[in-house]
């Protein structure tokens, strides 16, 4: 027998093939356990207490339900201000007076400056409490009575039981007028504001069109009285 030949050299190792197809996803597994229950958030967008002591449109007569705009209040008229966020110290709600506590008056007989209740301060929402404090102050002498003066026959009427009334400044009157659209029974007319413009001139309201302007204090307009609490 010949002798075995030499073995030839090892040759190069070959390229990795391709990769195979992805295999099918495994089956889910169990939902797990149910984290605890965290506790109750506070509503961050009111900041006043809310009173429960109006009434609403429903059957129930018990003055119960928490006061909203648009609902009789305890003076037996409607709601028609707010103060969820309490930015006014003094009041959280401001209510109209009843429709039966309405009247036709004169701001003044005469032309006489009420220099508090004149003013960019004195045209805003909460001074109309003051106003009508300035007002008297100054009309409640000689021939002034609640029979022809607005302010006085505000803060004079008894009304719902209550008697803290006064007449709405300028902002007030405007907030009574946009959010109580449809209701209130107003007239389409004028209504007197505590705000004055100058000494023979006071604010008024419209509520036929919103509009705002100056007139002759001795002008009879509608005086619709407002309350806060």
């Amino acid at each position: 027998i010949g002798l075995t030949g030499a073995t030839g050299a090892q040759g190069p190792i070959g390229g990795n093939g391709p990769i195979g197809p992805t295999g099918a996803t495994g089956a889910t597994g169990a939902t797990g356990a149910t984290g605890a229950t965290g506790p109750a958030g506070t509503n961050a967008t009111i900041a006043i207490t809310e009173l429960f002591i109006c009434d609403g449109p429903d059957a129930g007569t018990v003055a119960d339900e928490k006061c909203k705009i648009g609902m009789t209040g305890p003076g037996g008229g409607l709601i028609f201000f707010v103060d969820y966020f309490d930015q006014y110290a003094d009041f959280n709600y401001l209510e109209a007076a009843p429709k039966s506590c309405e009247a036709q008056r004169r701001w003044s007989l005469t032309d006489i400056t009420v220099s508090a209740a004149a003013g960019w301060a004195a045209r805003a929402v909460g001074a109309g409490s003051a106003n009508t404090a300035a007002i008297k102050v100054v009309f409640t002498s000689g021939s002034h009575t609640s029979a022809n003066n607005a302010a006085l026959f505000a803060d004079s009427l008894s009304c719902g039981t209550k008697t803290d009334w006064f007449l709405g400044s300028l902002w007030e009157m405007k907030l009574m007028y946009d959010n109580l659209q449809g209701l209130g029974e107003f007239e389409g007319n004028d209504y007197w504001t505590s705000s004055q413009v100058d000494a023979s001139n006071a604010w008024f309201h419209s509520f036929v069109n919103a509009y705002q302007d100056g007139s002759s204090k001795s002008s009879s307009n509608y005086v619709r009285p407002v309350r806060a609490f």
